[in-house]
């Protein structure tokens, strides 16, 4: 056994071009014809318009980053302080309110210093802090 017979063909042999218009790649040898990519040496940089200001260059620069996540509406406990106690707090509810304006919009239910009230809360956006500050237990709702 020889080495050259472990692997088979490794290396493919290079195409030879430019030996004549009879062998396919013959006379511009698949150039094309005259013009900065026909000829030998150094080719063009990606981006390179032949000497135009190039597109990355034209455009106006955007400075700073602009999220297409809406950031959470955060709701304070202490908005709540003036309702019954035991209301029902779900997501109709915050937008019959107008804590929210649409269903989909999302929310967070935040702690607060000032909250004497003990509502039930059934919304699926409610920190830490706002859960040990409910006396009622909260039921959380299942996302979608």
């Amino acid at each position: 056994m020889k080495l050259e017979d472990l692997f088979g063909q490794v290396n493919r042999k290079s195409r030879r071009v430019g030996r004549g218009i009879g062998s396919k790649r013959g006379k511009t040898a698949g150039r094309g014809t005259k013009g900065q990519l026909a000829r030998a040496g150094k080719k063009i940089r990606p981006g390179f318009e032949g000497g135009q200001l190039p597109l990355v260059q034209r455009v106006p620069k955007r400075r700073g980053f602009k999220s297409i996540r809406p950031k959470a509406l955060t709701i304070s406990l202490d908005r709540f302080s003036g309702y019954k106690d035991g209301t029902k707090v779900t997501v109709d509810f915050l937008i019959k309110e107008g804590f929210i304006t649409k269903a989909k919009m999302p929310f967070k239910i935040v702690a607060s210093k000032k909250y004497q009230g003990s509502l039930v809360f059934e919304v699926d956006s409610l920190t830490e802090g706002a859960k040990k500050q409910t006396t009622q237990p909260v039921k959380l709702k299942a996302k979608n």
